[in-house]
């Protein structure tokens, strides 16, 4: 059987010998220009590939997320987003921060999840002066906590107005204990 490249019109000979396994191991010539002829046993798929299999994730997770948009109407000051309690434990922290205003003023988003003395991850973006525009901002931490905790996703914006909002729609954190 022969095919053809898509991308030229010599013969494709890696097709082929792909082609000829039908479950059973072949052996095939492939010619290398000057270089002469390569032999190649191939094997079927199935005899060299065990099937993957991924076990369900088993992992105690707990998700908030905003439940109203969130004013950020004064430039520098964090407004709280959500927020959940955790056990002493070792845990993996995602949270996101979807930011939009409704103006033309340029500004820096500043995302942090807050543990109520210290951030323990911080990122921004930077949203340009043309309305409408949103920007998400993501945050990834590992902690280790001793003591029950309350971690916050908190935003803050360099512009503060009404406009300005942290939304619901996509601003969360999530935690998935993955350890002791």
């Amino acid at each position: 059987m022969e095919r053809k490249s898509p991308q030229s019109n010599f013969r494709d000979e890696r097709l082929d010998v792909l082609a000829g396994t039908r479950g059973r191991p072949t052996e095939r010539a492939v010619r290398l220009g000057e270089l002469g002829e390569l032999v190649v046993k191939m094997l079927p798929v199935a005899a060299v590939t065990p099937p993957l299999v991924i076990p369900p994730l088993d992992v105690p997770t707990q998700r908030v997320a905003l439940g109203t948009n969130v004013s950020l109407s004064v430039t520098g000051t964090f407004y709280a987003g959500p927020a959940l309690t955790l056990e002493p434990g070792r845990y993996l922290i995602l949270a996101s921060v979807l930011h939009e205003r409704a103006g033309t003023t340029s500004e820096t988003i500043t995302a942090r999840i807050w543990d109520g003395a210290a951030a323990i991850a911080r990122s921004a973006g930077y949203r340009p002066g043309t309305t409408g525009v949103q920007v998400g901002v993501s945050m990834t931490a590992v902690v280790t906590i001793a003591a029950t905790v309350t971690l916050t996703v908190q935003a803050a914006t360099s512009s503060g107005n009404a406009a300005s909002l942290m939304l619901a729609s996509d601003t969360h954190i999530t935690a998935l204990r993955i350890g002791e």
